[in-house]
């Protein structure tokens, strides 16, 4: 009984440690350990057969098969909870669409407005002389009318 014991304390420090190693957002390792856990439950549960011999076997295998299903399990909620995290982003993106048309029709600009750039001009400076520093020549640039957004 205490190998048995031990065999569990074993498995479920080391469930602990390797919650972290997760990276489907937990639910892998989550599902492992707490699997890991109730396997190994179930295996000290077990008939140990004579004189109490298999009882840490039926620990370790307890803990295996229980690992494994929670494993599984693990892996089907996170793969659910991504899929309707998925979906949710989809029926969202398709309803900002449809709103945005809806709109797009009832101003009647038929659409994204569109971006005028701005005008400007351009002026050469000569190279010149300011007290004792010398400016090379170069171009000034000055914004006639500034950028802005039409309707199409």
């Amino acid at each position: 009984m205490k190998n048995a014991l031990k065999s569990l304390l074993a498995v479920a420090v080391f469930a602990a440690l390797t919650q972290g190693c997760s990276t489907t957002s937990g639910s892998l390792g989550a599902g492992a350990g707490i699997g890991g856990l109730a396997g190994a439950g179930v295996g000290a549960l077990a008939d140990p057969g004579p004189g109490g011999e298999n009882r840490a076997r039926n620990v370790v295998i307890g803990a295996a098969a229980g690992g494994l299903i929670g494993a599984g399990v693990g892996y089907a909620v996170d793969r659910s909870n991504r899929d309707a995290k998925e979906d949710g982003k989809r029926q969202g993106r398709k309803e900002a669409e449809d709103e945005w048309r809806k709109s797009a029709s009832a101003s009647g600009s038929g659409g994204a407005p569109e971006l005028v750039p701005a005008k400007t001009e351009a002026r050469w400076v000569p190279d010149q002389v300011k007290g004792s520093t010398f400016v090379p020549g170069h171009f000034e640039y000055s914004i006639v009318s500034p950028a802005k957004w039409e309707a199409k």
